[in-house]
Parts: structure tokens; C-alpha cells; sequence
């Protein structure tokens, strides 16, 4: 197109397909053309760069000062209930406030990467930070395509276009498991979160670089896969695990609240916590302050991590440059009393 300014009339004649067409597939309106058009016209805005009148408007006045922070949930109850999200609003909420940005919440539970790109490239917000987003949803797909400013936080998906924040899980629960290890424990065992998360992915590699460092040969029964990351979720797998691998002495949780679960459910069964088996967690929720017996686990410096997500997101924006940089955080070893030294 040369220095022609693309407009959705040569979107239109591009993709074959009328400018109502085009203008219906923006807005996100299903219904009113086939999948295969919607493909065809969101391939041709991507490919020749075009920029829906909205969007336009707020590139000539350069900036809408808006952030979205995004999340694959359906509610925004998630964003209070969990410990981990709320660190990371807080650190988000602190620079973002500052720098005078105001804030959309965007909820993309099941949301197709066209309904993605309608919500999120509306032209309302000048970039977006992006929670956890799993590895089966649409959100890293439709990362990997857009030209929205945006950071990602609290996962490291490879092959990324933009700037990813964690803490060091792989190295957090190596610490963790050889902790175990140097405190007499051989037969360990892990309880994950879901599959589709990365963190899961990185912690178990932690896990098992501790063993085998150790000489420690783990046992598939010794890992059991968690399909969320709850209090009922360490219920239900910690039994499970004690069933499959009545020998194990400590259990690395995916969290805290998975840990906090595994605790409950097992003194039910009459397993002593610290005294039969070993457990710790990951997050240093405050709940874990206060168990009993006091939850062994990781602190993650979640403030740092939701401000320094603000800081990068806010220089690209300014800056217009958008890298692939990953920044790791060392997370803290919080040493208490879940974890029994054995001979």
C-alpha cells in the first residue's frame, strides 16, 4: 500500500467481502458470517496493518490513558479472592494510578482469539498487562499476533513478542524439594496445578532437577496432576497420592492453597502433618502463617513484579518498542514448621 493510509475499504476489497462484513467481524457480532470469512478478514487487517476508525482516533491523540489487565476468568470476583492476582493489582494498580492511567478489566474465559482482538483492540486502552494466561486458551495465540503494547506476567510461554515477568519457578522449587532432600527425605512426591498453566511445567522441572541431583529416581505415582489450583484440589490429590505411594514422606504442593487442602485432608486420615509426612507450598499466603502446623513455602514478590509489569508496559507504550525480554525473580524460602527432619 505504499504511504496510503489502509482504510477498512481496502480491507474490504482485500478479503473479498463487504465493508459491512468487515466492519461486523471487528465488532466481534457472530452470527453474521462464517468462520472462514472472519479468518479471512482478520488475516488481511494483520497483514496490511489497518487500524479501525476507534483505534485511529485515539493514535492521533496519542493515547487513551487506559490499561487493560486481563485475565482468563469469568468473574471479576478473582481478582480479591486470590492472593496471588490481588498481589500483583496491587504493584499494577500503584504505578498505573501514578502515571495518571486508568484501568479496564478485561475477562476472557473461553474467549476465541476474534473475540479477543475485538475486545482488546477496540482502540480503549493504550496497552495491556496480561495475568497467567494458559497454554489452551487463545490469549498467547493472539499475543503472539498483535501490535497492542503488552506485558505478560506471572508466566514465560516461549516464542513471545513482548516482555514476560515470573519469579524463578524452576530454581523456587528446586530450593524447595532439596530442602527436603537435606532434611533426610527421599520419598517426595508433588502435587501440580493444571496442566495448561507454564508455572506447572517450570515446577516440575524444579522438582525433578532436585532429585535428580540427589540420585533420587522419581516414581510416576509420586507426581499427581491437579485440575485446579484450591483448597478441594489438595484434598482430593492428596489422598490420591498418599493411595498411589503409601512410602512418601513429603509432598511439594503447587501452592499454598493446594498445600493447606493436602494438610486437611490428610488429618483426616489420621496422617500427622510434620510428624508422618512432610508438606510445602508455594506463595506465603497469609493463611499459611497461622496452620498448623506453619506452612514451609515460597514467597513471590508480587507487588515488584505487578509494578515493574507497569513500568515496561507504560515505556512501550511511550517508546513504541515492544521486545521479547524475560525478567525472573528470585522467589524467598520461608522456612517453618511443616517440614520434618528424618534420619
Amino acid at each position: 500500500m505504499g504511504k496510503h493510509t489502509v482504510t477498512i475499504k481496502d480491507v474490504a476489497a482485500l478479503a473479498n467481502v463487504s465493508v459491512a462484513t468487515v466492519s461486523n467481524v471487528i465488532r466481534g457480532k457472530d452470527g453474521l458470517y462464517s468462520t472462514e470469512t472472519a479468518q479471512r478478514v482478520w488475516d488481511t487487517i494483520n497483514s496490511c496493518g489497518y487500524q479501525p476508525n476507534h483505534a485511529a482516533r485515539s493514535l492521533v491523540l496519542r493515547r487513551t490513558n487506559t490499561l487493560g489487565i486481563a485475565i482468563e476468568e469469568e468473574t471479576h470476583g478473582v481478582f480479591t479472592r486470590n492472593a496471588y492476582i490481588s498481589g500483583i493489582l496491587d504493584g499494577f494498580l500503584e504505578h498505573a494510578l501514578v502515571e495518571d492511567y486508568q484501568i479496564r478489566i478485561v475477562l476472557t474465559k473461553d474467549s476465541t482469539i476474534n473475540q479477543i482482538r475485538s475486545t482488546c483492540e477496540d482502540g480503549s486502552m493504550d496497552g495491556i498487562l496480561v495475568i497467567a494466561p494458559t497454554l489452551i486458551g487463545d490469549f498467547i495465540p493472539w499475543l503472539k499476533t498483535s501490535h497492542l503494547p503488552s506485558v505478560v506476567v506471572g508466566s514465560i510461554p516461549p516464542d513471545l513478542p513482548c516482555p514476560c515477568i515470573d519469579v524463578d519457578d524452576v530454581q523456587a522449587v528446586y530450593r524447595l524439594t532439596k530442602l527436603l532432600i537435606d532434611n533426610g527425605h527421599r520419598n517426595i512426591g508433588l502435587i501440580k496445578a493444571q496442566p495448561a498453566l507454564w508455572t506447572s511445567r517450570r515446577r516440575e522441572q524444579g522438582y525433578k532437577m532436585a532429585l535428580d541431583e540427589a540420585g533420587i529416581k522419581w516414581k510416576s505415582a509420586w507426581i499427581q496432576h491437579g485440575t485446579e489450583s484450591t483448597l478441594n484440589a489438595g484434598r482430593t490429590c492428596a489422598l490420591d497420592i498418599i493411595r498411589e505411594a503409601p512410602e512418601l514422606t513429603a509432598i511439594v504442593c503447587a501452592n499454598d492453597y493446594v498445600a493447606l487442602g493436602a494438610m486437611e485432608s490428610l488429618r483426616e486420615q489420621k496422617i500427622r502433618v510434620c510428624e508422618d509426612i512432610s508438606i510445602v507450598g508455594f506463595d506465603n499466603i497469609e493463611a499459611g502463617r497461622w496452620s498448623s502446623p506453619n506452612l514451609t513455602t515460597v514467597s513471590q514478590p508480587l507487588h515488584d513484579m505487578g509494578r515493574k509489569a507497569t513500568e515496561m508496559l507504560i515505556d512501550q507504550i511511550r517508546t513504541g518498542i515492544k521486545e521479547a525480554i524475560t525478567t525472573l525473580y528470585p522467589g524467598t524460602l520461608i522456612q517453618r514448621q511443616s517440614v520434618k527432619k528424618i534420619a
